[in-house]
């Protein structure tokens, strides 16, 4: 039976598809007593007069029939045959006003069904636009103004997208926002959006009832404010939240460049729409956009990349990585020269790509993997989901001594198994107990002591509910784990600890990457060691959402992780490298790059392929870790007595000469 809720989302998801999708009631040129063919005038007059139309609608607060309306007039726009510099600064223009229509209309709706609908309307025209702003970029001598405008528009779609992955996820919280809340939020918001085209009906009817307008136009006053507080409310208790699902100011590509200066840095980031690629460079001294057409090849390239060198096919490695290079990197290359560290923002199936595997020069016939020309040796990369998240502030804060570093290790033994198996009786976990040893893990946790003091939980002791009620006082928080990627609902996607025999639940031993979501971890760097972290359903505008993302989003501020099933052995000998290059005050970055380098210095033929040293990538703020570097803090202290030791005996010996005059 449908409750009042469901009803109420149905009636919303009907109303807006028949707002939408029904035949416009709006004269078309063909029915205005035009001759045919028309002429380009006659066309750029009509889409005109809809823009008025819109406005018109707008003003009166029917934004959806003016949104209706304003898609009907770009297509009209369209169909002049034209792409003069006046016909795109018009194009430009009312695809703009549409979309700044829109910042608030996703807000209005209480269903993922109705927003996803929006989407189907809102991602092609973002796609739209961004096409029109680098066709001006282009007849205007290069004209940034342009460029700004489309890589604001780039970041809004990608916001757009990961606030929708999240939210139609339906996650029952949202770091300890409680879910009655939410709840509340989206009844406020289907109750608008009902009393919005009630009234709506009633004042475009051709008898207008006075008294059904004036109890709508209550109704929906009294919606929007209970609304208005809920969000205010949301924003003093739930800043985490409120900045999730409502943010409206993004970083611009001159900010960056600002932020950039006097530094060997750049940002390289993609825009994927359906038919270029969009790159954006922004450096110390210039910010470039650039299209590559939408190479079929790609993603059969990349499948042919990661194919290789999971099978150890040098030949077939080098042609792939060379071409993705070519297709991908060489186009941007003229802009970087001078920067040796590279953050990217990818999007869509680029997620899975790490760019320091791919091959800077042609490699010859018959080349071994230690032997080609790998970009890691010609630049520093990380990652971020985008480029507002790469370059906000991040927040520094000083390690406390016995805070430093918490990590699980649950190992997987076979005794641990039999120890299991002997006390869960008929609700036995047959797919825990199938996962592999993790000897190296172990080894791994025993000589991470002798860099970073920490707190280390390894076999039975490693549980999922100790790492809810600890991870969140600790400054790294690193997991040697195995991880349940889900590519089809990424929020099901599970890192797995040891199982605890005083919880009877048979998913004790799990956290889920929706769980992960109400958690409050405060970390400067969290390091998922286990296979394929970073997993997640790819799609366009929203990069990768995955066990990464969530983490994210519970406060770990940087985050190092997998694209791929990893070699246990060898991710214990590159994390310890990395950790070294940690506790020496390294930025991340510069830690796991170094670690890379210092792995592929010592490999054979064999471990030289990138499927033993690329697997992992580091996103988010790449600061050093404050306060953190126990060896320097040893030789600091070690020179501060020595120090104060001479001083005392060079006045020693002071006093000793002046007591002999």
């Amino acid at each position: 039976m449908l409750s009042l809720v469901h009803i109420k989302h149905l009636i919303v998801f009907i109303s807006l598809s028949l707002i939408i999708l029904a035949p416009s009631l709006a004269e078309t040129p063909s029915n205005t007593g035009l001759q045919s063919p028309l002429s380009a005038n006659d066309y750029l007059a009509f889409a005109d007069s809809l823009a008025l139309q819109a406005k018109a609608q707008h003003a009166k607060g029917h934004d959806l029939q003016a949104f209706r309306t304003y898609l009907q007039a770009i297509r009209t726009l369209e169909r002049c045959g034209q792409s003069d510099r006046t016909l795109l600064l018009r194009s430009f223009s009312l695809q703009s006003a549409t979309l700044a229509l829109t910042d608030g209309l996703l807000e209005q709706y209480g269903n993922s069904a109705s927003r996803l609908l929006m989407l189907r309307f809102l991602l092609p025209l973002y796609d739209k636009t961004i096409n029109t702003a680098y066709a001006l970029y282009q007849v205007t001598a290069k004209d940034t103004t342009y460029l700004d405008e489309a890589f604001l528009l780039s970041e809004k779609c990608r916001n757009i997208m990961l606030t929708e992955a999240i939210r139609s996820a339906d996650l029952k919280q949202f770091r300890s926002v409680p879910d009655a809340i939410i709840q509340k939020q989206r009844h406020l918001n289907a109750s608008i959006f009902i009393y919005r085209n009630l009234l709506d009906a009633v004042n475009d009817a051709s008898q207008h009832d006075t008294m059904k307008a004036a109890i709508y136009a209550d109704s929906l006053q009294f919606f929007q404010q209970q609304s208005d507080s809920l969000n205010y409310y949301f924003s003093k208790r739930y800043p985490a939240y409120y900045q999730l699902v409502h943010r409206t100011s993004f970083i611009g590509a001159d900010a960056i460049c600002k932020q950039l200066r006097g530094s060997k840095k750049a940002l390289l980031k993609y825009y994927c729409s359906d038919h270029i690629i969009y790159v954006f460079i922004c450096t110390a001294s210039t910010r470039v956009m650039l299209d590559i057409p939408k190479d079929s090849l790609i993603p059969p390239t990349m499948a042919a990349l990661q194919e290789s060198m999971f099978r150890g096919r040098s030949g077939d490695f080098s042609r792939a990585a060379f071409g993705l290079y070519s297709m991908l990197l060489k186009p941007a290359e003229a802009h970087l020269k001078g920067c040796d560290h590279i953050r990217v923002v990818t999007d869509s199936y680029l997620a899975n790509l790490p760019f320091e595997c791919l091959l800077a020069s042609e490699p010859r016939q018959g080349q071994a993997f230690k032997e080609f020309d790998y970009l890691i040796r010609h630049y520093c990369f990380s990652y971020a989901p985008s480029a507002t998240l790469a370059f906000e502030p991040a927040v520094v804060r000083s390690v406390l001594s016995d805070k430093r570093m918490i990590g699980f290790a649950p190992v997987f033994s076979q005794q641990m198994k039999d120890a299991y198996s002997a006390t869960a009786g008929s609700r036995r976990d047959s797919l825990w107990l199938s996962l592999p040893e993790q000897r190296w893990s172990l080894r791994f946790a025993e000589n991470m002591g002798e860099i970073i003091d920490g707190q280390w939980f390894t076999d039975t002791s490693a549980t999922a509910a100790r790492f809810r009620a600890m991870a969140g006082d600790y400054s790294i928080i690193h997991i040697a784990s195995h991880t349940l990627a889900d590519v089809q609902d990424p929020m099901d996607a599970r890192i797995v600890f040891a199982q605890d025999n005083h919880d009877t639940a048979t998913t004790n031993a799990y956290i889920k990457a929706s769980d992960l979501y109400a958690l409050d971890l405060n970390a400067s760097l969290a390091v998922l060691g286990s296979c394929a972290t970073g997993q997640g359903k790819s799609s366009k505008g929203e990069g990768m959402i995955s066990l990464a993302y969530a983490f994210n989003y519970a406060g770990c501020r940087s985050l190092v992780y997998s694209l791929w099933d990893v070699d246990e052995k060898e991710t214990a000998s590159l994390m310890l490298n990395f950790y070294k290059g940690i506790n020496e005050g390294l930025d991340k970055d510069d830690a796991l790059h170094q670690a890379k380098l210092a792995m592929l210095d010592e490999a054979t033929d064999i471990t030289a392929n990138p499927y033993y040293w690329s697997g992992f990538v580091i996103s988010g703020d790449t600061a050093p870790i404050v306060g953190l570097n126990t060896t320097s803090n040893k030789f600091l202290w070690l020179g501060v007595s020595c120090s104060v030791l001479v001083c005392m005996m060079l006045l020693l010996y002071w006093r000793k000469r002046r007591s002999l005059k």
